[in-house]
């Protein structure tokens, strides 16, 4: 293929310039000041170098190498794929289920609601394999639903959810049963709605005393029985304790690692070589006109290991993280009025006890 060249200049020195380099100039026009010319599309590169050194002003018009060629069919063959990409996208997501949207739920988690739903199926499935009746039966045998309806728009398979309305607090005024102490402590406020107060502020508590009593006695001496109802605050205490070794046996990453691709859903569970392993689990979409959510969950291989372990040298944060665990696993009801801890050494070892002080309703 032809090259086409135009240079500012006159005719014999540009021709000398290339014809000493073996460069052979055809078609050849000369305008006002400059000469056009066409060469082979090999020569082009050769042509342009020549005219530089020389400090030639001038302009490839059209530039006949194959690699100029294949690039510029190349960009207009993207352009070509690009679009039929785009066809065969639009027809495959018209007829896919690609993303499911569940609303409604409060009390229980989407990802368990996600779990049976998604139970027999690899997204993105065909519209065809979705039986949103089967779903919502499913759903609707889930602990704590009520109802639940299910349908297809588009690419989305929508899942409403009707959650079981709480059942109402029904008091039996028939059971006269007295009202006890669920935690030791000391009486901070008392409330007491029907029967007789068994305690007062600041009496020091056990575990399973009475609080209310539901025998009373009228002002004329008769004795009876009403119904104990009320509500007894405490300042109770909490302990926790944890013992810490000189060594400790820890997990670290062997190396060796695995990956796995899913759509819609994050993998459920590892199914692999690896006895144990760390999983990291990555969000993404495929690019295109209709985006598609998917996961990667890379899986690395952790072996346990032992080593050393010294308890002072991190005493300020070991302290703070297990207060903060502790904290967890605490009535949550209760307003946490402050805590302190204490070290015991026990030969090598070291014994953390935290203690939490609290107010809490104690029936």
């Amino acid at each position: 293929m032809k090259s086409r060249i135009r240079v500012k200049g006159k005719l014999r020195p540009i021709t000398r310039l290339l014809n000493e380099k073996g460069i052979s100039l055809r078609e050849i026009r000369v305008g006002d000041g400059y000469v056009d010319f066409s060469t082979a599309g090999k020569d082009t590169y050769l042509a342009s170098e020549e005219l530089k050194k020389s400090g030639k002003d001038f302009t490839v018009l059209k530039d006949g190498r194959i690699k100029s060629y294949l690039l510029k069919n190349a960009l207009r063959f993207g352009v070509y794929v690009g679009l039929i990409f785009g066809i065969i996208a639009a027809v495959f997501y018209s007829r896919s289920v690609t993303r499911v949207d569940i609303s409604g739920n409060k009390l229980i988690e989407k990802e368990e609601i996600m779990s049976v739903i998604t139970e027999g199926l690899s997204f993105p499935t065909d519209k065809s394999s979705v039986d949103v009746k089967k779903i919502e039966k499913s759903v609707i045998g889930m602990d704590g639903v009520f109802s639940a309806s299910a349908e297809i728009k588009g690419n989305t398979l929508i899942v409403k959810i009707y959650e079981e309305p709480e059942k109402p607090d029904i008091v039996d005024k028939t059971d006269f049963t007295d009202v006890k102490s669920d935690y030791d402590g000391v009486i901070t406020r008392i409330n007491v709605y029907s029967g007789q107060a068994a305690v007062k502020r600041g009496d020091t508590v056990k575990k399973g005393q009475t609080l209310i009593s539901c025998d009373k006695v009228s002002p004329d001496g008769v004795e009876y029985k009403e119904n104990a109802l009320g509500e007894i605050y405490a300042r109770v205490w909490v302990t926790k304790e944890k013992l810490f070794y000189p060594t400790i046996i820890t997990t670290r990453r062997t190396g060796k690692s695995e990956k796995r691709v899913t759509f819609f859903a994050p993998p459920k569970r590892y199914e692999g070589k690896f006895s144990s392993c760390e999983t990291v689990v990555t969000e993404k979409y495929l690019p295109g006109i209709f985006p598609v959510k998917y996961y990667v969950a890379e899986y690395y291989e952790t072996e346990e290991t032992e080593k050393e372990f010294d308890f002072y040298a991190d005493e300020e944060n070991i302290v703070k993280e297990e207060t903060v665990c502790g904290e967890r696993d605490l009535p949550h009801e209760g307003e946490l009025i402050r805590t302190w801890y204490e070290i015991k050494r026990l030969d090598k070892n070291v014994n953390l006890v935290i203690y939490y002080e609290l107010e809490i309703r104690i029936n």
